[in-house]
């Protein structure tokens, strides 16, 4: 079974009317009200402050909440699946594992539960677990999407030949994270990926001096004039890429995630193959069919991204992953079988190992500002002086400086 469907009955109009408008706080704020001023709340007043809650990432609150309706309710499958990817998602990782689990017995299964006990099980120490969650993850996501193969979205057939190649970006704000993390990618990806372009698409909320300098680089920078501030085509606008009639190969990554010879091996073993798609997972949380920031493709051959981004967006509000969701959703079951995945630790469709060995703790995709934030800090620390917008600390540019 890939999903457990549940349908509220008692579920806030009033709240839910909000949370359409967007104004998701208010809807939060009334749902959790009327829960404590209920007496005796049914399992859907707990059911939607923790769904409300999850998607505003209040994992540690919605835990807490839910935690209660358990005790009123202890055997209600969807609010045992909530609370327990919630735990999950709050690194309270030993409560989340029996509460998942007490779900597994009472349903078939569910990706998202798979999700969390695979994450839940590799931080505690239990990989053979957590492999095992993760590929039913990724196998019960695969069977969703079951009936939508074979659907004549890939109409058009385009060799790269000798068109640009693009590391396609979106970049927006100013935190430090995605700011360091952007300029690092640049620099990285002139030894990792020589001939590609490392493209980042901005808007206004990006300061003007660091687009200047990552200009001065060698980054392309594409200014998104929409005005479109939600949040779902500020993670998607970087797939436009697969439309640009001037792109062979493309590959989409995060800014925060820096290239690296791992993934750029990979990325050679994938074009030497001929298919026309690339995706890698390389951790125990990498349990999506394609990930936002670590897949590829020839552009051309998935005709009309634009359009097809606006129909998902149209038909699926947002939530916690939304751009991996659509790529899961939409662009997986139409590339399935036109796909190299190299995958770490999942043997699922379509995968081999990676070309490289396997280093112990490190991975494609992590998040260097967390792992390494010093360490990117001082080989960054050059441009302190010419972007301030990059918060580097005034002792690592000084020790950078006298080294």
């Amino acid at each position: 079974m890939g999903a457990y469907v549940y349908t509220p009955v008692n579920w806030n109009r009033e709240a839910e009317a909000l949370w359409s408008g967007g104004d998701r706080d208010a809807a939060t704020e009334l749902v959790l009200k009327a829960l404590d001023a209920n007496p005796a709340p049914d399992p859907d007043a707990f059911i939607q402050s923790g769904f409300y809650l999850f998607q505003l990432f209040r994992f540690d609150l919605a835990g807490k909440v839910l935690e209660y309706g358990t005790s009123l309710f202890p055997d209600h499958p969807m609010i045992l699946l909530t609370l327990g990817t919630s735990f999950s998602r709050a690194g309270e990782h030993w409560k989340a594992i029996p509460i998942l689990e007490r779900f597994l017995a009472l349903e078939q299964g569910d990706a998202s539960a798979y999700d969390a006990l695979a994450m839940s099980c590799s931080v505690t120490g239990d990989v053979i677990r957590a492999r095992l969650f993760g590929t039913l993850a990724l196998a019960a996501k695969d069977a969703i999407t079951a009936d939508r193969r074979g659907v004549p979205w890939l109409t058009l057939r385009r060799e790269p030949g000798t068109r640009r190649r693009i590391i396609a970006f979106s970049l927006f704000g100013s935190n430090p994270r995605y700011l360091r993390g952007a300029l690092h990618n640049v620099i990285a990806a002139r030894t990792l990926y020589p001939g590609w372009t490392c493209q980042f698409i901005v808007d206004d909320s990006v300061d003007a001096t660091f687009c200047a300098v990552m200009a001065e680089e060698g980054a392309e920078i594409i200014h998104d004039a929409s005005g479109d501030t939600d949040i779902r085509h500020l993670l998607t606008r970087r797939f436009l890429v697969a439309d640009d009639p001037e792109v062979g190969y493309f590959i989409v990554r995060d800014c925060d995630s820096v290239v690296s010879k791992r993934e750029a091996v990979a990325v050679s073993d994938w074009i030497d193959s001929g298919l026309p798609f690339h995706a890698m997972r390389d951790w125990y949380t990498h349990t999506d069919p394609m990930l936002a920031g670590m897949w590829g493709g020839v552009a051309g051959v998935l005709p009309d991204m634009k359009n097809a981004i606006a129909d998902y967006r149209d038909n699926h509000p947002l939530n916690t992953n939304w751009d991996q969701a659509f790529l899961s959703n939409q662009v997986w079951p139409a590339v399935r079988d036109q796909i190299l995945v190299h995958d770490r630790l999942f043997e699922t469709h379509a995968t081999r190992p990676f070309p490289t060995p396997t280093p112990p703790v490190a991975h494609v995709g992590q998040n260097e500002y967390a792992v390494d934030k010093q360490g990117q800090a001082a080989a960054l620390a050059a441009f302190a002086d010419r972007i301030p917008a990059l918060s580097l600390p005034r002792s690592l540019k000084l020790d950078f400086q006298l080294g």
